[in-house]
């Protein structure tokens, strides 16, 4: 089973506009409220791929019995510890024309000690029959800091995979304990890791390093970038799968069920990245919070492309061997091209433009400095129609 735990629900109320400006007036377009939080999202998803899954967390007495009467209604399993107060309200601004989602949250009512304790409790005798446990979301006031580092280190005792989603200071205390799979974004990730890039060290330098340290997985999701997933002997990036987007909550959540879905499968790690990004492609076309369901799943799954950088340049073993000679290879021999070609034109310094469907892993294994424009080839074509237009 996996357990989800959500110590900050919410009601999502998103706002749909043609183009959101700021400082001026707005016409709202659609309007849609959905009870929402990270961890139910994760378990939304789950049960929808027809994954043994339970939601655990707080919930507010002012709120009555909003939050139990929506996971009925989703199918879950759910047991929730009540504290004073009412579930928060966060405004989405979905920007259409832009794609953009612009979000503003509020932190929450205050928790009691009793509360929590009691919550932590209900999650360690649960823990028998758990294979998973997630821990995502902010934490509302009240609630200690070392909150998700204690639940990790419960789940350790027990031998509970666990997964670490959240910000701030709840995730740097609980990157102390060593989660099985980490997932910030690529701005959490810079925030959290400011000072080791700031040393000079890249991101994907930064992540290796973290796997070294004893953190099995780390996935880092980019938006419309796609992904990367690093283990101990691979790094994968993924592209974002091209859908329509209706909205943008919940992708994030939706990539942890995905790779929660396939590890309860004891598929590999490229499996994990696409069951990723499938999930995270059929939530982004749902309207509002709205999820992924199985049938969007199995749709985009073949949609999923992975890009797989190799470890290192002397391979290990054959597989290994073969994966670095094709990359550092092609990339060896571009460096050639560019040197020639320059040489010819009597411009050593001429800059290098890359376009089309040139893998990352071989454009950045080359010692050239590589530009990558993806609409290069539309942008000259404009150009020449600019050109040869009459005024």
């Amino acid at each position: 089973m996996v357990l989800s735990v959500t110590l900050n629900p919410c009601i999502d109320k998103t706002i749909y506009l043609d183009n959101l400006e700021i400082g001026a007036y707005n016409r709202v377009k659609n309007t849609r409220v959905d009870l929402s939080g990270k961890g139910l999202n994760v378990s939304t998803v789950l049960n929808n791929l027809k994954e043994e899954t339970m939601c655990m967390g707080l919930n507010f007495r002012e709120s009555g019995n909003t939050l139990e009467h929506a996971m009925t209604a989703r199918g879950l399993q759910y047991y929730f510890v009540r504290s004073e107060g009412a579930i928060r309200t966060n405004i989405k601004l979905f920007d259409q024309s832009n794609h953009i989602m612009t979000e503003v949250n509020e932190a929450g009512p205050n928790v009691s000690f009793a509360a929590i304790e009691k919550l932590v409790d209900e999650i360690d005798v649960r823990l028998d029959h758990t294979h998973i446990l997630v821990l995502s979301g902010s934490v509302p006031p009240g609630v200690p800091a070392n909150i998700y580092q204690r639940l990790i280190h419960l789940a350790h005792k027990k031998d509970v995979k666990t997964v670490l989603d959240t910000t701030g200071e709840p995730f740097r205390l609980g990157l102390e304990e060593k989660p099985f799979l980490i997932k910030p974004n690529s701005k959490e990730f810079e925030q959290a890791f400011k000072s080791e890039l700031k040393s000079g060290k890249g991101p994907l330098e930064v992540a290796r390093q973290i796997v070294n340290d004893g953190i099995p997985y780390v996935c880092i999701s980019m938006g419309a970038d796609g992904a990367l997933l690093l283990d101990k002997e691979h790094t994968y990036r993924a592209r974002a799968v091209p859908v329509e987007a209706k909205g943008l909550t919940g992708a994030g959540d939706s990539m942890v069920a995905g790779m929660c879905y396939a590890l309860r499968k004891r598929l590999d790690t490229a499996d994990m990245l696409r069951y990723a990004m499938a999930c995270a492609a059929g939530s982004v076309r749902q309207e509002g919070t709205l999820l992924a369901r199985e049938a969007d799943v199995k749709e985009l799954l073949p949609q999923v492309e992975l890009e797989a950088r190799p470890r290192r340049l002397l391979g290990a073993n054959t597989a290994d061997c073969l994966h670095s000679g094709i990359v550092y290879g092609t990339a060896a021999m571009l460096d050639g091209m560019v040197a020639q070609i320059r040489a010819a034109l009597g411009a050593p310094d001429a800059p290098v433009v890359a376009t089309g469907t040139l893998p990352d892993s071989v454009r950045t294994a080359c010692a050239t400095d590589i530009v990558y424009r993806e609409t290069l080839v539309l942008e000259g074509l404009y150009w020449i129609w600019k050109k040869n237009t009459r005024k």
